[in-house]
Parts: structure tokens; sequence; C-alpha cells
């Protein structure tokens, strides 16, 4: 159970170099759609499940708490915001 916190963290590390070079950059996706949904959305959910299972301390409250930030900005946001944008 040791191991699934920092596999947890880890995956949160991957989802957020991810994430912030797919919206820092200028020339759009580093990597094709699928991979993209991929990292940004499968990724997180493994995280959140090892975090869920993990034992109590550091590892979980970062895991647990990062990947369910990138969750939120990865697929919530956007989510809402295609709710409320009717216009290009």
């Amino acid at each position: 159970m040791k191991k699934s916190g920092l596999i947890s963290v880890v995956a949160f590390i991957v989802s957020v170099i991810v994430t912030a070079s797919s919206l820092f950059t200028a020339s759009g996706d580093p990597f094709p759609g699928p991979v993209m949904i991929a990292i940004c959305i499968i990724l997180p959910i493994i995280g959140l499940l090892a975090a869920l299972i993990s034992n109590k301390g550091a590892l979980k409250f970062i895991g647990f708490t990062g990947n369910l930030l990138i969750l939120l900005l990865s697929v919530v946001v956007p989510a809402v915001s295609t709710l409320f944008w009717n216009q290009p």
C-alpha cells in the first residue's frame, strides 16, 4: 500500500507537466488527441484511486488533492464552459 501513494504522486506530476505544456505552448497540444485524453483524464483517475487505497500521510494528501485539481482543470471546467458558451 505504500507504493500506491508514490504512484499517485507520480501520476499527478506527469499530468501537471503535460497539462502545463499543453496550456502554455503556442503550437497546440504536444501529443495527439487520444494520448492527451489518456494523460490528462485517465492518469489522474488512476492517481485518485491509488491515493484512496494508500496509507495515511503526505503522499496520500498530495496525490489526492493534486489529481483532483488536475481533473477539475481538465474535465470539469471545460465541460461547464461548454454549457455556457453558445457562440464562437
